[in-house]
C-alpha cells in the first residue's frame, strides 16, 4: 500500500489477526481497508511451513513490505507451530538450569533465540512476542506458570537478554512481556481484570528495567491494575504506567498492548479502549480476532491521529526501526536447534524432593496419568494421550491407569491397598496446590505404595502440597510436551541425572 492512500498511516499503529490459513476475499478487503502495520499469526493460520511462507508473502503483497508479521513462539506451553520448527522446553526449564549452571544456561538461551529467529525469519515472520519476563513467586497466581523464568529477577534478566540478542542477531525482533508483570495475579486477564498491590512492584519491574540496556526491541503491556503505578486504571489505559516504562525505566523501543479483546478490558467500548490505550502512550494496539472490532478501532485511530501529531510521528519512527537486526559478537555453535533444546531440557529437569530408587527402575510399576490436561486460553490444546509416551520409553512402567477426578485417584489407591503387596507408583499430576481433594488422594496413594514418584507436569509450586514421606520422590521437567516426557524417561532409565533446581 502506498502512504498516499493514507497519509496519516493510522493503520500502522494497529496489528490484527486474520481468521484462516489463506487470504479470502473478505480478509483481503479488510486488510486493504485498514492497512495494518502488523498481522499476528495463531495456530488457526498454520497448516504447514510452506503454507505459512506463502501466507506471509501474500500479506506483504497486500499491505506492503513494511508489514510486520508476529507470533507467540515462546517455547514450552506456548508455541503456535505444532511441528516443523524446533520445540524449545520453555523459560522455566532454562531458569531451573541457571540455578546450577548460569553460564551454560545463558549460552543455550542465546542459541535458542538464534535458532528460533532463523526459523521464523525463513517463514517471513519478523517479530516473536517473547520472552515472558514475569516473575512468579506466590503459590496462588494464575496464568503465567512455566512461561516464567522463575522468581529470581537477575536470572530472568540474564536469560531474556540472551534470548533477545539471539533472535535479533537472526533478524527477528523480541518482545518482553507482560509489563509490569503478571507473576502475582490471581485472575487471568483473559477472563477478568486482575490487580497487584504496591508491595512487590519494585521486584516485578526489575526485568523491565533492564529491557533498554538489553536492547529489547519491544515491550508488551498487560491488562492489570498495578496499584504501585496507577490505582484506578489498567496499565493498558494508564498514561502513568506507560510513562514509567518510558521515563522511569528509560525504554525507548516499541510499546504494544496485549490483545484488546481480552476479558480484562471488556468493560470499555472498543473505540474508547483504543483511544485510552493510544493516549496512554502505546505505539501499537493489538486486536487479534474480530474483523468488526478491528474496523471500529481503525476508524477511531483515523479520527484521532494527524500528520501534525508529534507522538504519532515518533511512534511511526520507532516502528520503522523494527526488525533491522543487530550485529552480535557471539557466533552460534555447531549444535542444531534440536540439540540445543534437548540440552536445555536435560539441564533443567529437577529432583525437587526425596531420593529416587535405584535406577533404572526395576520390577513392575504402575503409571498413573490424568485423563485430561487443563489449558490456559493462550495455549493451544493438546491431547493427554501424549503422556502415554512415558510407558513407551520406560520398560518398568508395565501398566497405565488413568484418573479424571481426585475421587478416581482415591479409588485407585483403595484398590492398591487391598492387594497383598504394596505397589510401586509413578503418578503425573497438574495443579495439586489448587485442589485439596487431589492432595488428599495423593496422600492415600503414598500410604498405598511401597514407593511413589510424582511427576509435576508443569509447575514446581505444586511441591508444597505433596506428601513428604521418605518413600516419595518428586521430579519436574517444567513442562509436559514430548521433549519433557522423554527427558523424564531418561531420568527413570538412569541415563540423565536431574541437575536443575527449584526456580520458584
Amino acid at each position: 500500500m502506498s502512504d498516499d492512500a493514507d497519509p496519516i498511516r493510522a493503520g500502522r499503529r494497529l496489528w490484527v489477526g486474520i481468521p484462516a490459513p489463506t487470504i479470502d476475499s473478505e480478509t483481503r478487503d479488510l486488510l486493504e481497508e485498514i492497512e495494518p502495520g502488523g498481522v499476528i499469526l495463531f495456530r488457526r493460520n498454520i497448516n504447514s511451513l510452506d503454507q505459512v511462507k506463502e501466507l506471509t508473502s501474500g500479506l506483504r503483497e497486500i499491505c506492503g513490505d513494511s508489514l510486520h508479521v508476529c507470533i507467540d513462539q515462546e517455547g514450552g506451553r506456548v508455541v503456535r507451530f505444532p511441528d516443523g520448527l524446533t520445540f524449545f522446553p520453555g523459560n522455566m526449564c532454562l531458569g531451573s538450569m541457571a540455578l546450577s549452571d548460569p553460564e551454560k544456561a545463558s549460552e543455550l538461551a542465546w542459541e535458542q533465540g538464534w535458532h528460533t529467529g532463523l526459523e521464523l525469519a525463513e517463514l517471513g515472520i519478523d517479530v516473536n512476542l517473547a520472552p515472558c519476563v514475569d516473575l512468579v513467586s506466590c503459590a496462588d497466581s494464575r496464568g503465567i506458570g512455566s512461561r516464567s523464568f522463575g522468581s529470581n529477577p537477575q536470572i530472568a534478566i540474564s536469560l531474556a537478554t540472551s534470548i533477545g540478542q539471539g533472535m535479533r542477531a537472526a533478524g527477528v525482533s523480541d518482545c518482553w512481556k507482560h509489563y509490569p508483570g503478571l507473576g502475582r495475579v490471581t485472575i487471568d486477564p483473559h477472563f477478568g481484570l486482575p490487580a497487584t498491590d504496591a508491595e512487590g512492584m519494585s521486584q516485578d519491574l526489575e526485568p523491565f528495567g533492564s529491557a533498554a540496556s538489553a536492547g529489547a526491541a519491544m515491550v508488551m503491556t498487560s491488562h492489570v491494575i498495578a496499584m504501585g503505578l496507577d490505582s484506578k486504571n489498567p496499565v493498558t489505559t494508564s498514561a502513568a504506567a506507560v510513562g514509567e516504562l518510558r521515563s522511569g525505566l528509560d525504554f525507548s523501543g516499541v510499546v504494544m498492548t496485549d490483545c484488546l479483546e481480552m476479558g480484562g478490558v471488556s468493560e470499555l467500548s472498543p473505540g474508547d479502549l483504543a483511544e485510552k490505550s493510544l493516549r496512554a502512550g502505546h505505539d501499537v494496539l493489538l486486536v487479534s480476532h474480530t474483523p468488526e472490532l478491528q474496523r471500529q478501532i481503525h476508524r477511531r485511530l483515523t479520527d484521532l491521529l494527524s500528520q501534525e501529531d508529534d507522538d504519532h510521528r515518533e511512534s511511526l519512527l520507532r516502528l520503522d526501526q523494527l526488525s533491522r537486526g543487530s550485529v552480535s559478537e557471539r557466533e552460534p555453535s555447531s549444535r542444531s536447534g534440536r540439540e540445543v533444546a534437548l540440552e536445555i531440557c536435560r539441564g533443567g529437569v529437577s529432583l525437587l524432593r526425596g531420593e529416587l530408587p535405584s535406577l533404572p527402575l526395576a520390577g513392575s510399576w504402575h503409571l498413573v496419568l490424568p485423563q485430561n490436561f487443563s489449558h490456559s486460553p493462550v495455549e493451544d490444546p493438546r491431547p493427554a494421550t501424549e503422556l502415554e509416551l512415558l510407558q513407551e520409553e520406560v520398560p518398568a512402567l508395565q501398566s497405565v491407569q488413568k484418573f479424571d477426578t481426585a475421587q478416581d485417584l482415591q479409588k485407585l489407591a483403595v484398590d492398591w491397598q487391598s492387594q497383598t503387596e504394596k505397589s510401586q507408583i509413578v503418578v503425573a499430576i497438574q495443579g495439586a496446590r489448587l485442589q485439596a481433594d487431589l492432595q488428599e488422594a495423593l496422600s492415600l496413594c503414598e500410604a498405598s505404595s511401597v514407593f511413589m514418584i510424582v511427576l509435576l507436569l508443569e509447575d514446581p509450586r505444586d511441591l508444597e502440597s505433596l506428601p513428604t514421606g521418605d518413600s516419595v520422590a518428586v521430579l519436574c521437567a517444567h513442562g509436559a510436551r514430548p521433549l519433557h516426557l522423554r527427558t523424564l524417561a531418561e531420568v527413570l532409565r538412569g541415563e540423565t541425572i536431574p541437575r536443575g533446581g527449584q526456580p520458584i
